[in-house]
């Protein structure tokens, strides 16, 4: 005590930024805000659980498989209407056409093309009508989908719209970290 007020002293703390793609949250001690995995063989370890149409699940990715037609992989999902869901997936490889991303009636959620390579996460508010995640590419496309995700996303941040804003910078202090 200094002149009768508690003393308190903290060490080894850390702050890092805690930020990943299109929303903010964090996943620290487990404590995440993301829901559990509404996707099942998203990583594409088997060929099984997606409806394809001239796509084929090879070497532990999506690819296309015709060039004179538009190619579907879908999965049927068990969303909650008006409920917030963060999709995400990768993209390699791809040097010709475009990819679809859809969940649920969103219709195309994007055109990727020319920077279809990387990361991609998007955040969709499920309107209900159809319940299922779906990537449609169109003739030529030649890059690999992988490790496909849809999970709830809680505490959303919006403004007035309702809309969820696009990514920001969060701090996270840890103390005592490992």
């Amino acid at each position: 005590k200094a002149g009768g007020v508690p003393t308190l002293s903290i060490d080894n703390v850390s702050v890092r930024e805690a930020t990943t793609g299109f929303a903010s949250y964090d996943t620290y001690n487990g404590n995440s805000v993301l829901g559990v995995e509404e996707i099942i063989n998203g990583d594409f370890a088997t060929d099984s659980d997606w409806t394809l149409v001239d796509m084929a699940i090879e070497n532990g990715g999506l690819s296309f498989t015709n060039t004179t037609a538009t190619g579907t992989a879908s999965q049927a999902t068990s969303m909650v209407i008006g409920t917030t869901y963060l999709l995400t997936f990768d993209v390699a490889g791809r040097t010709t056409g475009n990819l679809y991303p859809r969940l649920g009636e969103w219709g195309n959620l994007d055109t990727l093309s020319g920077g279809a390579n990387g990361s991609h996460s998007y955040v969709v508010t499920f309107d209900g009508t159809v319940n299922q995640v779906m990537m449609v590419t169109n003739v030529n496309f030649d890059g690999v989908i992988d490790n496909i995700s849809v999970k709830e996303l809680f505490n959303v941040v919006t403004e007035g719209t309702g809309d969820p804003l696009p990514a920001y910078p969060q701090l996270v202090v840890d103390f005592n970290p490992d």
